[in-house]
């Protein structure tokens, strides 16, 4: 998964350069196989990164994540609820 992960943010990123270089958006997305709202989505997200960026992105919502599921699991046990 983290392998598929990285190469749909590395066409993403090219995606958007294309897109910025003028091609039409509508026409991108049938190219690639996704709808104009996941771009849009995308683009949101990404724009304006090269690759390493949105790496080191993915990087610090992986630890994010865990350290979210980590203060989730530690208000568990106080309550309680942990096992």
């Amino acid at each position: 998964m983290k392998h598929e992960t990285q190469i749909f943010q590395r066409t993403i990123i090219a995606m958007i350069k294309s897109h910025e270089a003028s091609a039409k958006a509508s026409n991108l997305c049938r190219r690639y196989g996704i709808s104009d709202a996941t771009f849009y989505k995308c683009k949101s997200k990404f724009g304006g990164m090269t690759v390493p960026d949105a790496k080191k992105l993915r990087a610090l919502e992986e630890v994010n994540g865990d350290r979210t599921e980590s203060a989730y699991d530690n208000h568990l046990y106080e309550l309680g609820a942990g096992c």
